[in-house]
Order: C-alpha cells, then sequence, then structure tokens
C-alpha cells in the first residue's frame, strides 16, 4: 500500500471519528440539557404553587384584617376637633348611630396630602355588628358630598371597577345583579316572583264576626252526626252492670216478701 492511501485512510478514519463522537457528544448534551430543562420546569411550578399559595394566604389575611374596617368620604378636618372625634360626631349626628370611644379601633387618613382635598379617612371599629350598622345607616348620607364604603384591598377595588359594566347590563337586562367582594353575581328572576301585597289589618267589627264564625263551626264539630238509625238514649249495659242490677232487683222481691 502505497504512503497516499494510507494518509488517506487515516484522514478518513479521523474524519469520521471525529463526527461520530460529535454526534454522540451532541446526543449527551441534548439529554443532559432535557433532564436539567425538566428539573428547572418542575421547580418553577412548585415555586409557582407556592407563590400562589402564599398569595391567597395574604389575601385572606387582609381581607379578615379590613372585615371591621369602613372608609368615610369626602370628610373635611376643622379646627376644633380631632378626627376621632370628627368621626364620631359624624356618625352620631348624621347616621344617628349609638357608638362610644371604647367602639373606634383607630381612625387614620389615607392617600396623598394634597391642598383643599378631603383624604379618605379608615376607621376600624371593634365589632362587625356595629361596621354592619354604620353601612346600614350610610344612606342618611345621601345628598352630601360624604360618602362611606366598604375597605378593598387595592387589587379588589380594581376588580370591582372592572366589573361595573357588566353589572350594569345585567341590570337592563333584568336580571338580579350584584358584586360580592371581588365576583359577580347574576340571577335569572323566577317567572311570576311578585312582591308580596302587604295585608291589610282588619277592623274590630270585622274581627268580631270572624271570631263568632270560627265559634260556630267549632260547636257544629262537637255536634256528632246523625246516622240513619238515631241513636238509642239508653245506654248498652255491660255484664257487671247486669250484675248489679239482678242482685238489686233480688233484695226487692226478698223485702216484698
Amino acid at each position: 500500500m502505497e504512503s497516499k492511501d494510507l494518509v488517506s485512510m487515516l484522514d478518513r478514519f479521523k474524519a469520521d471519528l471525529k463526527q461520530e463522537l460529535k454526534a454522540e457528544f451532541d446526543e449527551k448534551v441534548s439529554v443532559i440539557t432535557d433532564r436539567v430543562a425538566d428539573v428547572i420546569k418542575e421547580q418553577l411550578l412548585n415555586i409557582n404553587e407556592t407563590l400562589k399559595e402564599q398569595k391567597e394566604k395574604i389575601s385572606r389575611l387582609e381581607k379578615k384584617v379590613r372585615e371591621r374596617n369602613i372608609v368615610i368620604h369626602g370628610l373635611k378636618n376643622d379646627n376644633t376637633s380631632d378626627l376621632k372625634s370628627l368621626v364620631i360626631e359624624l356618625i352620631r349626628g348624621k347616621l344617628d348611630v349609638r357608638i362610644e370611644n371604647w367602639e373606634v379601633d383607630f381612625v387614620r387618613r389615607i392617600g396623598k396630602n394634597e391642598d383643599n382635598t378631603a383624604r379618605p379617612i379608615v376607621l376600624a371599629l371593634t365589632t362587625l355588628s356595629k361596621k354592619t350598622e354604620v353601612l346600614k345607616n350610610s344612606k342618611k348620607l345621601k345628598g352630601s358630598n360624604i360618602s362611606v364604603s366598604e375597605d378593598y384591598p387595592e387589587d379588589v377595588q380594581q376588580i370591582r371597577k372592572s366589573l361595573r359594566n357588566d353589572l350594569v347590563t345585567a341590570r337592563k337586562e333584568g336580571k338580579y345583579a350584584v358584586i360580592k367582594y371581588d365576583k359577580l353575581v347574576v340571577m335569572e328572576y323566577k317567572k311570576g316572583n311578585k312582591k308580596r301585597e302587604l295585608s291589610v289589618s282588619p277592623t274590630s267589627e270585622e274581627s268580631q264576626a270572624k271570631q263568632m264564625r270560627a265559634s260556630d263551626e267549632k260547636q257544629k264539630e262537637r255536634i256528632p252526626e246523625k246516622t240513619g238509625k238515631e241513636s238509642s238514649s239508653v245506654e248498652k249495659k255491660g255484664p257487671i252492670d247486669n250484675y248489679f242490677q239482678m242482685k238489686s232487683r233480688d233484695k226487692n222481691l226478698d223485702r216484698n216478701e
């Protein structure tokens, strides 16, 4: 074999070996890459799941913290009283709700401090019942620049705002629609579902007549119905009654004798 042929054969062998090694290396790298990618993907899924759970826990905790809070809008400061006294005066005077100092946990303004702007006030109450009473009577502020609302987190406020259009549309379609926290609840009214008419109280004469009719009906129920044969006025006697009747008759006969 000539030297040229030998060199050519070695070159081909070298090229084939290099190609095989490269293919094997690429395959191993691909396998390792896929495994690493799967591990990273699984870890990312676990992290996302953990973040989701933590976010839900924080949301529930924030909801719990705010459940006794209300927000008062449009109430300006005066120069004669502090913020807590101002709020208590509003609740007592405008809302006609009896509230004591101990029923107020804290009160503070929120938002940026701007001139000629009444920043919202967060009022935290010690009981949920008092908060419900204040919200119930907040309709008495209608027509004024002051309003009272729930204390929702920022993300919930945005969700509620985005649901307004759907709420209005559903109500225009004649459906029952209301936003409960961060959910829109829509229900169809049942057919023939009408409000119950108020009952009219009867007059005293009508009431007496009604009582007399009821009394007559009760008396009729007490009278036994007559059958085809009229019942006999003589009651049937049992064996013991017959025995004593015979003994009494025998005594009378003895006396006569």
